[in-house]
């Protein structure tokens, strides 16, 4: 028996997939034994060489697990089938998803006319977003949940290496909230900027906190509704939000990308991870979980991917309401500055918190929910849902605006349908 990863050799322009598809390779490498494992380079052109096309086709290999963000697995699963006579090798095939999914709804519904009687499924990182992939599906017990995970070598608590941090920059007793990521405007950063200064004026956190923002602008906007950014142009919102509050302006610290071992020292730095992102795909959130393996808390939007963070058994992450009455995601700020005042206090349970969250997003948690998965018994897929449907036509008639509304520079009636449950 043979088991086939699927995914690029090269890196992707996106860091945390990168990370991403390291972990899940580790995990996979955890389950099965070297022999067994075939790595089948699948590059961003989506081109497989010859002889890795015919060994997939060979009896041996039982499983073809695609665990990359892109290429599509479409171009893949067609010279498969070009290749065994315009059928499909009968194998199970497992497709780790990504938030992504709907930008390729075309793809996918290919795929699911091409793996029709055959052994599907999907994995996703987040119980919303495996909610959300559900809707297109008819058989729904083919959609399971496992968390990307998180290398507990990389991201760890470490008392000593908390004070040698905060003593490079100059802290004492501040207590630190921190975002790290993209710099994106369904990121919300300048929303953040701005509660931050609320919270400071309405003294729900202490006037000498800090928020750290760790990365890099992008121009993206809001690609759903073809609204992209100039250059810098986000940058210079979110410094004249800074700069608009000259009394708190030094309680922000802006730096540019970091590498995994500097995060890991200012997550031990820092005492909370905050994100107010409402970004479309936010399957999960990479950073998060990093941070949390770090022992820090966490105050977050309980938007897609970010709800499963919140795990009972810990309680170190607190959730903040979002809706979409008004086609546009709306953050309850009332709630958010209540979270700010409650956060802050019982910090002193790193080592508990880090350790519950290693134990829950680690590789090893991670690769024994994946061997559960991949033993489970599913019946061969038959079909998508209505839903599929109605978002192709849409996707096929404006493309990637396929959310937009005809009559203002909102979402229309399709997106509060299909994203609800990352509301809900």
């Amino acid at each position: 028996m043979k088991i086939a990863l699927i995914y690029s050799f090269d890196d992707s322009d996106w860091f945390s997939c990168n990370i991403i598809l390291k972990n899940l390779i580790k995990s996979y490498q955890t389950i099965y034994d070297q022999d067994s494992l075939l790595h089948i380079n699948y590059d961003y052109q989506g081109e497989v060489e010859s002889r890795d096309l015919v060994s997939l086709r060979d009896k041996e290999v039982t499983k073809i697990i695609f665990v990359d963000h892109k290429p599509s697995p479409l171009r893949l699963i067609k010279q498969l089938s070009e290749l065994n006579d315009g059928e499909l090798p009968n194998k199970e095939y497992i497709f780790h998803v990504y938030g992504d999914f709907p930008l390729y709804i075309r793809d996918w519904r290919s795929i699911a006319n091409r793996t029709k009687d055959r052994s599907v499924k999907f994995i996703c990182a987040s119980k919303k977003q495996q909610k959300f992939v559900q809707q297109f599906y008819q058989q729904k017990d083919l959609v399971f949940y496992s968390p990307f995970p998180v290398d507990k070598k990389e991201f760890f608590w470490d008392s000593n290496l908390r004070q040698k941090t905060r003593s490079q920059f100059n802290l004492t007793d501040e207590i630190v909230f921190i975002y790290t990521g993209r710099l994106s405007q369904q990121k919300r950063i300048t929303d953040l900027i701005d509660n931050f200064y609320v919270a400071l004026e309405k003294k729900n956190i202490p006037k000498n906190s800090k928020l750290f923002i760790v990365g890099e602008f992008d121009n993206l906007g809001v690609p759903y509704l073809g609204l992209g950014h100039i250059n810098n142009e986000y940058f210079r919102s979110v410094d004249k939000t800074i700069q608009s509050h000259v009394q708190f302006k030094k309680n922000i610290i802006l730096m540019p990308s970091q590498p995994h071992e500097k995060l890991n020292a200012l997550y031990n730095m820092a005492d909370i991870y905050v994100s107010l992102s409402t970004y479309h795909d936010e399957d999960f959130g990479m950073s998060v979980a990093e941070s949390l393996c770090t022992g820090i808390k966490a105050l977050l939007t309980n938007w897609a991917g970010f709800s499963s963070f919140q795990l009972a058994n810990i309680g170190a992450v607190s959730l903040v309401p979002v809706d979409l009455d008004q086609r546009w995601p709306r953050i309850n700020e009332q709630v958010l500055q209540k979270e700010f005042q409650q956060i802050i206090s019982d910090l002193n349970r790193r080592a508990d918190y880090a350790l519950g969250h290693i134990e829950f997003f680690g590789i090893e948690a991670n690769s024994k929910r994946i061997k559960e998965i991949l033993g489970k018994e599913v019946p061969d897929f038959s079909s998508c849902s209505e839903t599929m449907v109605e978002l192709l036509a849409e996707n096929l008639a404006n493309g990637y605006h396929m959310f937009k509304d005809d009559t203002d520079l909102k979402f229309n009636d399709l997106y509060n349908k299909v994203y609800n449950v990352y509301a809900e």
